[in-house]
């Protein structure tokens, strides 16, 4: 997702459930470092990010923007 919106949520450790042999490249945004997927939907993911600065776990909602454009959904 190329052109995305994302915001930041921190969360509890106990949330996070990596499953057995799951690979992932890591991906910079900003000061967080993105892993794992932990969810996604029609329009958005949801993965986890460390705070790189802090060690703080977040998770990131990614939301394509490029499909909220095209279904007229910018005043949801």
């Amino acid at each position: 997702m190329s052109t995305g919106e994302v915001c930041i949520k921190q969360i509890q450790p106990s949330c996070i459930r990596p499953s057995a042999g799951a690979m992932c490249i890591a991906t910079m945004i900003g000061k967080y470092q993105l892993g794992k997927t932990i969810g996604e939907g029609t329009f958005a993911k949801v993965k986890i990010a460390v705070n790189m600065q802090t060690g703080q776990q977040v998770a990131v909602k990614i939301i394509d923007k490029q499909m909220i454009m095209e279904n007229k959904l910018m005043h949801q």
